[in-house]
């Protein structure tokens, strides 16, 4: 995630490789990257000297990708309205307690990097797209076969 001074918007990106660093780092000083011109719209950059190349890939419409902040229940910092509370007790072992996350940023869509190559279909960040697709698809199929439902799609037309 690019840095978010100045209340920017932040740009996700997803990188071919890993960084064994945690930390905050000066990406818009050391992470230049441009985007061509179109029809091609991709960008273009280089990381330690490899040619680094990407495209925008874009969430499926009603999704988000989010990064998100575990909090102890007991600090004092203050919850966000917008924050997402997982403390209820897991469906499935009573014992199990889920943390408290803040989300503290949304994105609809990050910049997929590949070595030297745009990233394609077989990617497995981009393929998994397809997965919710396909999801929503055999939940209307089901659907239609519960209720017998006639003249309906599944997707406008």
């Amino acid at each position: 995630m690019s840095e978010n001074s100045n209340n920017k918007p932040s740009t996700l990106h997803r990188l071919p490789f890993s960084v064994d660093y945690d930390g905050l780092a000066k990406t818009t000083a050391y992470f230049n990257f441009s985007k061509t011109s179109p029809p091609k719209n991709e960008y273009r950059c280089s990381f330690r000297g490899r040619a680094l190349r990407g495209i925008s890939v874009q969430i499926p419409e009603d999704y988000k990708v989010g990064v998100v902040q575990k909090i102890n229940s007991n600090s004092d910092e203050q919850e966000d309205p917008e924050s997402l509370s997982f403390n209820e007790s897991s469906p499935f072992d009573s014992s199990i307690k889920q943390p408290n996350l803040v989300l503290k940023q949304s994105f609809d869509n990050w910049i997929e990097w590949g070595h030297d190559f745009l990233p394609n279909d077989d990617n497995n960040a981009i393929s998994a797209l397809n997965w919710i697709q396909l999801s929503e698809l055999v939940i209307f199929l089901l659907y239609k076969l519960i209720f017998k439902l006639e003249n309906c799609h599944p997707f406008p037309l």
